[in-house]
């Protein structure tokens, strides 16, 4: 969904779209918007003619809390054209974090949900007037912190409970894992992470971030040095080279 006055975009994955879990979907972005903002309503929902949108149960729904429904014209996707656009740069990025983080296709929803936090937190022109501020600030009237904000696909070491060890004394007391972003859209303060040993997808609070390497990547192009980042003018001209972790690789392998 997108905010056509602060540009915010609110994202929901889900494996076959219906007009049951649409409804669903709304609900829920509805009811988070009243929960922040109690005393703003939305008005207008603009939408194509999709069979999701148009089932009787989301037009009561609609109808039920006084929103107006507007629809496009068949084959006029440019009468809708911000959100239009929003859905495609969503996808790009998140066929970009994949590729560049060499990560298997089934993490595709994690990466679009990744790809819209980052877009609501980077400053746009929309909002030229106050500062190029980023949608996350113009609608909460705050900046966001991006404090923990990290790489997509770049390891997390997350800490080994004692009830998930065969072997406490001797096993390492970090699990390598992939970064996948935030629970924020579940409603959590935890990071998503992706396990590299068991394949299973974990949330958690205790861990530790090593943004220069990709442990999915091919073996010679795991670590990444701040010269691909891009230059900074405090940064040295020839940056320091990282000490290689043998033992880590032949983990990962």
């Amino acid at each position: 969904f997108y905010c056509d006055c602060t540009g915010y975009r609110k994202t929901f994955c889900h494996v076959h779209r219906t007009a049951a879990s649409l409804l669903t979907m709304f609900q829920k972005f509805v009811a988070a918007m009243k929960a922040h903002f109690p005393n703003a309503a939305i008005r207008r929902f603009r939408s194509d003619n999709g069979g999701e949108y148009i089932s009787q149960a989301f037009e009561d729904y609609l109808l039920k809390h006084q929103i107006f429904h507007e629809y496009s014209n068949p084959h006029e996707p440019f009468q809708n054209g911000r959100a239009e656009r929003s859905i495609g740069l969503i996808g790009q990025m998140a066929r970009s974090f994949l590729l560049t983080a060499c990560l298997p296709p089934h993490l595709w929803n994690y990466a679009v949900l990744h790809a819209t936090e980052v877009l609501n937190r980077v400053p746009t022109r929309t909002h030229a007037s106050k500062g190029f501020i980023s949608p996350f600030e113009a609608l909460y009237s705050r900046p966001p912190d991006l404090r923990n904000f990290w790489i997509f696909g770049c390891l997390v070491y997350v800490y080994r409970h004692k009830k998930h060890s065969d072997d406490w004394k001797q096993d390492p007391r970090g699990i390598p894992c992939v970064f996948l972003g935030h629970g924020e859209t579940d409603g959590s303060k935890a990071v998503i992470v992706y396990n590299l040993q068991s394949h299973a997808i974990h949330y958690t609070t205790q861990y530790q971030i090593d943004e220069t390497f990709f442990p999915c990547r091919p073996k010679t192009d795991r670590r990444i040095t701040s010269c691909e980042f891009g230059s900074y003018p405090d940064s040295p001209s020839d940056p320091p080279q990282p000490v290689p972790s043998p033992a880590l690789d032949a983990r990962l392998e």
